[in-house]
């Protein structure tokens, strides 16, 4: 089972996300600071794509769906193999959202 409805966000196994249409039609890059919360907690999260695939790296602790095949093919791979999906806590988190270094002195 991949979550439980009656718990906490910290037990359960993964995130899923459908977003606003607002957010997928004209692919805004929105991404949820709830799925960025589960990625730094070592969960997965399966979300649709909004156009952040583009800057963020997917297939790895991090599933964009499009289609019903796509979120099939998530669960899939995450019942499989959920340690090797699962990303590391907060060592993901880092390789997704990489810092910057600021310019200023």
């Amino acid at each position: 089972m991949l979550h439980d409805t009656e718990s906490t966000s910290s037990n359960r196994v993964v995130n899923f996300t459908v977003a606003r249409d607002q957010y997928v039609r004209p692919k805004t890059g929105w991404f949820s600071d709830r799925s960025v919360c589960y990625l730094a907690a070592g969960r997965p999260v399966i979300t649709q794509e909004t156009g952040f695939s583009t800057f963020l790296p997917t297939g790895e602790g991090l599933f964009a769906f499009q289609n019903m095949d796509d979120v099939l093919k998530a669960v899939d791979a995450i019942e499989t193999d959920y340690s090797a999906i699962a990303p590391p806590p907060v060592k993901s988190l880092l390789n997704i959202f990489p810092q910057r270094k600021s310019s200023a002195a």
